[in-house]
């Protein structure tokens, strides 16, 4: 659910932020490094007191919501934003909504994933027969990665598509 202020939007500034970060300081920029890191550390805590439900430990999909969506719980703990004590509670939201999202977001529902230690549900994903895996676009007469899970989910995709490759990095 979209409000004034959504949970996947603000997971992806904070990651911008982090990775300003380390690329300050990979040009041994301090100044800019201390800015973007700090910077990082607001956003986060914002993020923190503001979209996580204080009964469930769930990433709300915004500000005005109660929803808890797969992507504002998937995003948050990809880019390690969800705090210790709340990852079980996490991961096992996740766990429960299967791969419930497009080829793209599984490149990150993977990594929060095994952000959480569970790479035995990762690895599940991975083998998967269902229909949205990738053993799925084979049995569909691919040989490299398509842009979504299935023909029926978008008629007019292409079969060469690089985000599709999410096995191909975490192996």
């Amino acid at each position: 659910q979209f409000t004034d202020y959504n949970t996947v939007v603000n997971a992806y500034h904070y990651e911008a932020l982090k990775n300003m970060s380390y690329i300050s300081l990979a040009l041994s920029n301090i100044s800019d490094h201390i800015f973007y890191k700090e910077q990082a550390q607001k956003q986060l805590q914002v993020v923190n007191k503001h979209l996580i439900h204080p009964k469930t430990k769930l990433y709300t999909d915004g500000t005005e919501t109660t929803h808890n969506s797969l992507h504002a719980n998937m995003f948050t703990l990809a880019f390690k934003m969800v705090p210790v004590k709340n990852i079980s509670y996490v991961a096992n939201f996740i766990r429960s909504r299967g791969m419930a999202c497009s080829v793209y977001g599984s490149q990150f529902l993977l990594d929060a994933i095994y952000n959480a230690n569970d790479a035995d549900y990762g690895l599940e994903l991975l083998t998967s027969t269902t229909e949205r895996s990738w053993y799925n676009m084979i049995r569909s007469g691919s040989t490299i990665s398509m842009e979504a899970w299935d023909n029926k989910y978008k008629p007019n995709q292409d079969w060469n598509h690089a985000w599709g490759a999410t096995p191909a990095n975490l192996i």
